[in-house]
């Protein structure tokens, strides 16, 4: 039985991506994985390198969350991967496969700092973090 033209046979095939494998678009549990391990490791930053207790109340119960946006502002801007990324096997590339640019870093990092972009998959495949930022976030492994 055959696909119809305007159904993709996989995510990512609109964008010329294998189905499955190192170059393919990754899976909402990966991505989903590697947020948490940013997460953890930012809250540990916070615990441990500026002291701010996981139940502190006022400013610094944003501590966490602004450091989780430096790490992907900073590492996915620069390396195109954050710690958890790589942990798990993924990293984001622009559409034409070649890093990000910083207005795409800056409109992604606050689509993932928003949260709920991150979590939905758009038609094409992509997280709707990804899809605003004009990027994909692949399997590198």
């Amino acid at each position: 039985m055959s696909t119809p033209a305007s159904q993709p046979d996989h995510p990512g095939a609109e964008l010329g991506l294998p189905p499955r494998g190192p170059g393919s678009l990754a899976t909402l549990v990966r991505r989903a994985l590697a947020a948490i391990l940013d997460w953890l490791l930012a809250q540990l930053i916070v615990i441990g390198v500026f002291g701010v207790a996981i139940d502190q109340g006022g400013a610094a119960a944003f501590a966490p969350l602004g450091v989780f946006a430096l790490m992907h502002l900073l590492l996915v801007g620069t390396i195109g991967t954050t710690i958890g990324h790589r942990i798990v096997g993924i990293g984001v590339t622009a559409l034409d496969g070649g890093p990000l640019r910083p207005g795409q870093t800056a409109i992604r990092t606050l689509m993932v700092v928003l949260f709920l972009p991150a979590v939905f998959t758009a038609a094409d495949g992509r997280g709707f973090h990804d899809r605003a930022a004009g990027s994909m976030t692949i399997r590198t492994r």
